[in-house]
């Protein structure tokens, strides 16, 4: 996963929210719209003055959402969606099927820190685990919290990470709260930010 790779050039290189530049406030405002990506084959509802950009690699594509900046306390927020090709044979199951086979082997706390401990470079804690539908798919969550890089580049980040799959393809989606302020708590941040993040995940639809 990418994340921060420059905020004022102080932002260490990170595994859990894509970079976005500094900017000021964006506030968040109850109109929205309607956005197709049709190369990342997922829709979603973007609101007012979210931005969002898409990048590929030969087998992934990213949507990186930048849901706002605050320069009080250097806090950024951020939101991005990896889709992940699978082996051609994946596309033979339905989304049933799919749902099925997730149940059966449920993605726990352990599980989760399996899958982001390597990705990360500071210490990693899972706060709290869940399930839920995304688009029709079951989708595993957890909040993580991670604290890389040292000194006045040390940044603490507070993220709800989403895994599920679809016909040919896995995805990564999550959403966030990054803080070089060390007196700034991030989780803080992510829980005010929380009903946008999940109500922007609620709307996203994976296309045919």
């Amino acid at each position: 996963m990418r994340t921060f790779s420059k905020f004022k050039n102080l932002i260490p290189k990170s595994t859990l929210l894509l970079a976005i530049s500094c900017m000021s406030l964006l506030p968040m405002s109850a109109l929205s719209r309607q956005v197709a990506v049709s190369e990342a084959t997922v829709s979603f509802e973007l609101p007012d003055r979210w931005e969002y950009k898409v990048t590929s690699e030969p087998t992934r594509k990213i949507v990186a959402i930048r849901a706002g900046v605050r320069e009080r306390g250097y806090v950024v927020f951020t939101c991005q969606i990896d889709r992940h090709d699978l082996p051609p044979n994946y596309r033979s199951y339905s989304q049933q099927q799919l749902n099925e086979a997730y149940a059966s082997k449920p993605l726990d706390a352990e599980g989760f820190r399996a899958r982001l401990s390597t990705r990360v470079r500071g210490p990693l804690a899972i706060e709290k685990v869940g399930q839920r539908m995304i688009g029709g798919a079951l989708a595993y969550w957890a909040i993580a919290t991670v604290t890389e890089g040292e000194g006045a580049e040390q940044l603490r980040i507070a993220t709800k990470h989403f895994v599920t799959q679809t016909p040919g393809f896995g995805w990564m989606i999550q959403c966030g709260a990054g803080s070089l302020d060390k007196a700034k708590d991030p989780m803080v941040f992510f829980k005010e930010m929380e009903k946008p993040f999940e109500e922007f995940v609620a709307s996203i639809r994976f296309l045919p």
